[in-house]
C-alpha cells in the first residue's frame, strides 16, 4: 500500500468537512492509510465516554463553565485544572495569517513527542496524522462545542495510545477563537500490552 505523502493527502478544508459531515468512512481509509487504525470521534461526549478520570474530570470543568453555552477563555484559570498540567496545550487562531498556533504545549506532551511546539503553527507539525488533527481543532472552533477523539497512531509514532479533548473558548467579543486541548498520549513499556493512558 502506497503511504499517502503531504502532497497526497486529502486538503485539509475536504477533511474538515468529512469531519463536520461525519464521513467516517472517508476518515477511517485516510487513517489506514497512514498506517492507524480509525479513530474514535465524539462529539458533546458524555462522562461515559471516557476511559481516563482526567479527562473525565476536564470535560466537566468546561461544562461547568459554559453554562450551556461557550466559556471565555478569560474564564479559565490552569491552576483549576492542576491534575492535567503538563497534559494540556492552548491553541490560538491567528489574526494575522489565520493559522492555528500552539500558544502553550504542557511540559509531559513535549516530553513525550520529544518536541515543544509552543509558538508553532498546527500546520508545521511534522506528525503524519497533523493535518487530520488540524482540521478536527477547526471543526470544533466552528461547531463550538468539545471533540473526543481516541486513535492507535502509526508504528512510526513515538506513542501507541493517544486520547484528545477539544474544548473551545471565546475571545472577549464572543468569538470561538481558542482552543484548550487535554491531550493523553501513551507508550507503552517494549514487551507490555498497549492500554490507555489517564
Amino acid at each position: 500500500m502506497l503511504i499517502p505523502t503531504v502532497e497526497t493527502l486529502p486538503a485539509p478544508a475536504v477533511i474538515l468537512d468529512w469531519i463536520l459531515h461525519h464521513r467516517f468512512l472517508e476518515i477511517a481509509k485516510l487513517f489506514e492509510g497512514l498506517g492507524s487504525a480509525a479513530p474514535r470521534l465524539d462529539w458533546d461526549p458524555s462522562p461515559q465516554a471516557f476511559e481516563s478520570e482526567k479527562l473525565r474530570r476536564l470535560n466537566e470543568y468546561w461544562r461547568g463553565l459554559a453554562k450551556g453555552g461557550v466559556p471565555s477563555r478569560s474564564d479559565f484559570y490552569p491552576e483549576d485544572v492542576s491534575y492535567m498540567l503538563g497534559n494540556l496545550a492552548l491553541i490560538g487562531l491567528c489574526q494575522e495569517s489565520g493559522g492555528l498556533r500552539y500558544r502553550v504545549f504542557g511540559t509531559a506532551l513535549a516530553e513525550r513527542y520529544e518536541r515543544d511546539l509552543t509558538g508553532t503553527e498546527v500546520a508545521e507539525s511534522a506528525e503524519s496524522l497533523a493535518r487530520f488533527f488540524g482540521a478536527a481543532f477547526r471543526a470544533v472552533l466552528e461547531e463550538q462545542r468539545p471533540l473526543y477523539t481516541r486513535h492507535l497512531p502509526p508504528k512510526d509514532s513515538p506513542v501507541n495510545d493517544c486520547q484528545r479533548l477539544i474544548l473551545p473558548f471565546t475571545d472577549g467579543n464572543g468569538v470561538a477563537r481558542h482552543l484548550l486541548i487535554g491531550h493523553l498520549p501513551y507508550r507503552s513499556p517494549l514487551g507490555s500490552v498497549a492500554r490507555s493512558a489517564g
